[in-house]
């Protein structure tokens, strides 16, 4: 799938288009891979945009970049057989070919490697284990609030937070999705932003502030949070999809 012109606005079908080429010979150190699987991450609407993106940006009539798991199917590259399972920049396309130094070989021996690309990925999981751990520092007895709580990173947030020994708001909208952040993920309690008074919802639940407020939003979601903070509080801004 290549990127057929610079979208405007919301994305449309027209701006990309499927093509069909033929794979070149490997050169000494590369891997040809089956692409597998492929993590659709918010960074790679900005590689669409032109000189403006915070990413880099592809040029049209290229694949869509994007972080994936695949498969070798024929290596020229010391460190990778046929069969191997590695992590890299796969994009949107069936078949790459790439350097063998630019792939990371995956252990399958106790998780499938599209876990890679979730709970023990760099965008997931290693994302909300630096948020939380890391810069926000949270510690047991923290209250901790997660924006966009049952998304990718937001989910693997709440759960470290528990695991930590934190109390977990989660922040996510509609009823659904708050029923799973409590009986799936292990949140105290989570909170529908669609309906309304998300300031005095976050007071309610969090009397005494809180302490790390992990964002993935920003805009009037950020800005309840930093109305209901604690002193000496955490923000981890992590996101800003609003």
């Amino acid at each position: 799938v290549v990127l057929a012109k610079r979208p405007e606005g919301q994305l449309l079908e027209s701006d990309f288009k499927v093509v069909e080429e033929e794979l070149a010979d490997l050169n000494d150190g590369e891997v040809l891979l089956q692409v597998e699987h492929l993590s659709v991450d918010a960074f790679i609407r900005t590689t669409l945009d032109g000189p403006k993106g915070l990413h880099g940006t592809i040029d049209l009539n290229t694949a869509v970049t994007a972080l994936g798991v695949g498969r070798v199917r024929q290596s020229n590259f010391k460190g990778l057989n046929q069969g191997d399972a590695v992590f890299g920049p796969m994009g949107a396309q069936t078949n790459v070919i790439w350097p063998g130094d630019m792939l990371r070989r995956l252990d399958e021996s106790e998780v499938q490697a599209r876990t890679y690309l979730g709970a023990m990925g760099m965008t997931t999981g290693l994302t909300a284990y630096a948020g939380l751990l890391l810069v926000g520092q949270v510690k047991q007895g923290d209250t901790v609030v997660v924006s966009a709580a049952a998304g990718a990173v937001g989910s693997v947030a709440c759960q470290l937070g528990k695991i930590t020994g934190a109390k977990v708001i989660g922040i996510a909208g509609g009823s659904a999705k708050c029923d799973f952040l409590r009986s799936e993920i292990g949140c105290d309690d989570a909170i529908d932003y669609k309906a309304g008074d998300l300031n005095e919802k976050l007071k309610k639940v969090t009397p005494k502030g809180i302490n790390v407020f992990f964002d993935n939003v920003g805009g009037e979601v950020l800005d309840a949070a930093l109305d209901n903070i604690a002193i000496s509080a955490r923000v981890v801004i992590c996101g800003a999809i609003s």
